[in-house]
């Protein structure tokens, strides 16, 4: 079972407030990746980060190289890969409202 961690009092948890948060976070990241690369290349780095779920970190990095320029990959990629988190958080937050760390126990 999942470890449970108390909350702070008054503490509702991650809610639809914070999902929109989540969401409006996720949002600002896709605008500053938008800015460093080509549409053409966001939208392939995208998809691709988007389907490698929990793939060969060495492959995708090769592949994302490919498409946004080997030298951006350093930065780029866990960007990339943090705007998918942020993105499925913010359509899916968790089910029993509880603290969020619960999520990662």
């Amino acid at each position: 079972a999942p470890r449970r961690y108390p909350r702070a009092e008054g503490s509702e948890g991650p809610g639809p407030a914070a999902a929109a948060g989540i969401g409006s976070k996720a949002a600002s990241l896709k605008k500053y990746l938008r800015s460093q690369v080509s549409d053409e290349a966001f939208e392939q780095a995208y998809a691709l980060v988007r389907s490698s779920g929990e793939g060969g970190n060495e492959e995708l990095q090769q592949s994302v190289g490919e498409i946004i320029g080997a030298e951006k990959v350093p930065e780029l990629l866990a960007l990339f890969q943090l705007l998918c988190f942020l993105e499925d958080v913010a359509a899916n937050p968790p089910a029993d409202r509880g603290d969020v760390r619960s999520m990662t126990a």
